[in-house]
């Protein structure tokens, strides 16, 4: 993602990216965005004889659409992510056309906190408008002025005033945008946000002796049982992947592939598989966790440590959670704040862990 411009706008910045993605992946995005439900979500302004006038049409996105929507597979924007330390709050897609009507507005009352346009369309020529304009705090004058390109990325404070231009009448197509608010350590928004870099998983990675015989015998196990709208190894051996990229030591890994073969209250494995067997493949640490993961009232048991364990294996458990429910996210529809408080959770035991290990 090489930046084509860095604009300053009284210290404030906008960055301009251009030719993000692939001439495949632009087409995929266009694709999704066409396809998805709009509806009038919001009017120009607040003025009472307004409200009946200049709607806009606006797709709401659960985190199943974020994932869905490909865009964040783009490893220079997570790696932009990762670098500024930003989460993802918001994200939806605003649908314009040539009779609505915009006005100016800021997205974040936090300084450095930042927003992004992505400009979804594959063709739109400069005369039909549709520009992105960015003003001082008047809300008058335009500073600047970021043309409709097709495939451009604008992100920008959130605190600068900005507004779009409608599309002019001559204009072939509607004018899509993909719109995201992110969060920074100091917005009030921070808890209820998602590190996106957590649900972007490889299959790719290197693996020991011990957990390639792991993961030979689960599939000989497993077989094609069935599992949430995939097969049971597939379910298991992803979320052994996805701890594997959270960086979690070997006996979480292992017990997060195994956290669902002894059963749980919400998955009954039809083969009988005896816990010694288990321990000897993964250890007596490892299976003591793929024993509490199929405890009834499992979620709650976990979150509010109702087992009393301590913090070490409570951080342990919450991280299978975690990773099992991001497996099942891009199947299910699991709510964002779901994945917002086991994630407060573990960020908030990691810190009394390395408190206690100074």
């Amino acid at each position: 993602m090489k930046l084509k411009r860095k604009i300053d706008i009284n210290g404030k910045f906008i960055e301009i990216y251009d030719d993000v993605f692939s001439a495949n992946k632009r087409f995929d995005l266009y694709s999704f965005a066409i396809k998805s439900y709009y509806v009038v979500e919001r009017v120009a302004a607040d003025v009472p004889e307004r409200l009946s006038l200049h709607k806009t049409l606006k797709c709401e996105f659960s985190l199943k659409d974020i994932l869905s929507f490909g865009f964040f597979e783009n490893d220079e924007i997570v790696n932009y992510i990762k670098q500024n330390d930003l989460k993802i709050h918001h994200c939806y897609i605003n649908l314009c056309s040539a009779s609505d009507v915009y006005q100016y507005h800021v997205d974040t009352p936090v300084s450095k906190c930042p927003s992004g346009l992505y400009y979804i369309n594959i063709e739109w020529d400069p005369t039909w408008e549709g520009e992105t304009h960015f003003s001082d705090d008047s809300m008058q004058d335009i500073l600047y002025s970021s043309a409709f390109i097709p495939g451009r990325f604008v992100i920008f404070d959130g605190t600068i005033p900005h507004k779009s231009s409608q599309p002019a009448p001559n204009a072939k197509y509607y004018r899509f945008v993909f719109v995201i608010k992110f969060t920074i350590k100091e917005s009030p928004n921070w808890s209820n946000s998602i590190t996106i870099q957590d649900f972007i998983y490889q299959k790719k990675c290197d693996l020991t002796q011990k957990e390639q015989t792991c993961l030979d015998y689960i599939e000989q196990k497993t077989g094609d049982t069935p599992h949430s709208g995939t097969t049971f190894y597939e379910h298991l051996s992803n979320t052994f992947y996805i701890l594997k990229s959270l960086k979690q030591p070997e006996r979480v890994c292992l017990a997060g592939m195994f956290h669902a073969i002894l059963g749980t209250e919400y998955f009954k494995f039809h083969k009988k598989i005896l816990k010694e067997e288990i321990s000897q493949l993964i250890g007596d640490e490892a299976t003591n966790l793929v024993e509490q993961f199929a405890l009834p009232n499992r979620d709650n048991l976990i979150i509010q440590n109702l087992n009393n364990n301590n913090l070490q294996t409570q951080l342990d458990l919450l991280y299978i959670l975690y990773a099992n429910s991001i497996e099942q996210v891009y199947r299910m529809n699991i709510e964002q704040s779901f994945f917002t408080k086991i994630k407060n959770k573990i960020e908030s035991i990691e810190k009394m862990l390395k408190a206690q290990n100074r």
